[in-house]
């Protein structure tokens, strides 16, 4: 584990399991290539976000504040209360899964 603080904002990061696999998109989330991926692969994500929302956590990557003053701004839609909240990835994208086989990084 690796902790520091900078710009008044403290870091933790925790190395889990090395993968040696690549990410499906280097450089970013921005997906910039067409993948062709087998359907195996996308039932096992669907399993394993089922697997993650099983899992208890107090951390938050999306608050109803948020909610509140950006789905209005980014999609033109009027914000509403979130009746429940559910554990997932806050930056669930192509840089942060390999595959196949699946494997979902920086979780």
């Amino acid at each position: 584990m690796l902790e520091w603080s900078a710009h008044s904002h403290a870091y933790r990061a925790e190395l889990s399991e090395y993968v040696p696999l690549p990410a499906l998109q280097a450089g970013g989330p921005v997906l910039t290539a067409d993948l062709d991926l087998p359907s195996a692969w996308w039932a096992d994500l669907r399993l394993a976000l089922e697997a993650t929302s099983a899992v208890v956590t107090d951390r938050q990557a999306v608050r109803q504040q948020w909610i509140d003053k950006n789905l209005t701004r980014f999609l033109g839609l009027p914000a509403f209360q979130v009746s429940a909240w559910t554990t997932g990835l806050g930056d669930l994208h192509w840089a942060n899964v390999t595959g196949p086989p699946l494997v979902m990084l920086d979780w």
